[in-house]
């Protein structure tokens, strides 16, 4: 038995049928969701962002919650990264 591959950020949708794809965006309510918090979108009110996300499983109960991710090239200071 092949087991499938998990392509959870793409930006289009792979028809391979042994590919499994969580688009990054957009997405629509038929599709899985995953939700994380981008390293380029935080900044020191971070908790905040991460509140609204808890908030948002609420609404819907995502399929996966991704981690937040780090990048020294860009975004906030690594520091807040990190914290996040």
């Amino acid at each position: 038995m092949q087991l499938p591959l998990l392509n959870f950020h793409t930006h289009s949708k792979n028809q391979h049928p042994h590919v499994f794809n969580i688009t990054n965006s957009p997405c629509t309510n038929s599709e899985p969701l995953c939700y994380g918090l981008h390293p380029w979108y935080l900044d020191e009110n971070w908790s905040f962002q991460l509140d609204q996300l808890k908030a948002s499983f609420k609404k819907k109960i995502p399929l996966m919650i991704g981690e937040i991710g780090l990048d020294k090239l860009h975004g906030p200071k690594f520091e807040i990264q990190q914290d996040a």
